[in-house]
């Protein structure tokens, strides 16, 4: 019985790595609040979150998130900043 054991060299090092300058700012803040327990008084319902535009604390302006403002909400858990 023969084993062979090929090697790909060409393989592409940044697959499986998101790109988040790829992705939407909504998508983003989503990320961000992920670890956040009370995060419907961000974004509403966290199952089908509001546009970033209508977020608490929030100004955007042409679907750029310029500002965020949370630092009085009483929030609980954790931001994934990354």
């Amino acid at each position: 019985m023969r084993f062979e054991l090929l090697f790909l060299d060409t393989v592409d090092s940044s697959l499986g790595r998101l790109d988040y300058a790829s992705l939407p700012q909504q998508e983003l803040m989503e990320m961000v609040i992920e670890g956040i327990a009370n995060k419907e008084a961000i974004c509403g319902d966290p199952v089908d979150p509001r546009d970033i535009e209508e977020w608490k604390g929030m100004i955007v302006e042409d679907g750029e998130v310029l500002e965020i403002k949370w630092d009085e909400r009483d929030f609980k858990g954790s931001l994934y900043l990354e």
